[in-house]
């Protein structure tokens, strides 16, 4: 079995970006952003455990930042109008404990 390690949005514009997620989502920021010169970019880690708070306010503004998130209430499809596409890390699940 295998899981799902980092998924890495990519955008134009990280500022953009992490102002719609930090404050649609609630993501909170490891850090900040740096830059990543062999891809000429910027990236920025956000934790995203437990922040959703109150998903009818979140979806509302998603919507106000041309965010469309089509699907039912309990699972999202999260798609960005300024978004290239995603960068996924997939890594072998750990081992059950015996």
């Amino acid at each position: 079995m295998t899981r799902l390690a980092s998924p890495v949005l990519v955008v134009r514009s990280l500022e953009r970006a992490l102002a719609v997620y930090e404050q649609a989502l609630g993501f909170a920021r490891l850090g900040e952003p740096s830059d990543v010169p062999s891809l000429g970019a910027r990236h920025v880690f956000l934790r995203a455990e437990n922040c959703l708070h109150d998903p009818a306010k979140a979806r509302a503004h998603l919507a106000h930042a041309s965010v469309q998130t089509p699907s039912a209430a309990e699972r999202w499809y999260v798609r960005p109008a300024d978004a290239h596409g995603m960068l996924v890390e997939v890594t072998a699940a750990a081992a059950p404990a015996a």
